[in-house]
C-alpha cells in the first residue's frame, strides 16, 4: 500500500473562512489550523496550508490521484490545489522508474 497526501493552500492566510468539503469521507481530510463552531469548519488565519487530502492506494499513481480527488473536494474562498502538476510529474517519474525496472 501506498499513502500520499496532496495539499489545499491559501493565498490569503489572514482571513477567517468557512471550510466546506463536499465527499462522504471526511475522515480523509487533515486540516491544519481551524476550529468547528455552530456545525461549521472554520480556517484560522496563520498558515498558507488550510488542510490536505490523504490516501491510501494499491499503487502510487492510485493513491495520488485519490488524494488529489479529495484536496479537490475541499471548498473555501482564495484556495487552489497543485495536485495535477504533482501527477503529471509523478507519472513520468513512475515512466521512468519502469523503464529501469522498478514498479511503485
Amino acid at each position: 500500500k501506498y499513502s500520499v497526501q496532496i495539499g489545499v493552500y491559501t493565498d490569503d492566510p489572514d482571513t477567517w473562512r468557512v471550510i466546506k468539503y463536499n465527499r462522504d469521507d471526511p475522515e480523509w481530510i487533515a486540516y491544519r489550523r481551524v476550529i468547528k463552531k455552530d456545525g461549521n469548519i472554520w480556517f484560522v488565519p496563520g498558515d498558507v496550508v488550510v488542510a490536505v487530502g490523504i490516501s491510501s492506494g494499491d499503487n502510487l499513481e492510485q493513491a495520488a490521484q485519490l488524494a488529489a480527488n479529495r484536496a479537490e473536494a475541499v471548498e473555501t474562498n482564495n484556495i487552489y490545489v497543485q495536485g495535477r502538476e504533482f501527477i503529471s510529474y509523478l507519472k513520468q517519474v513512475l515512466e521512468r522508474g519502469k523503464d529501469l525496472g522498478y514498479e511503485f
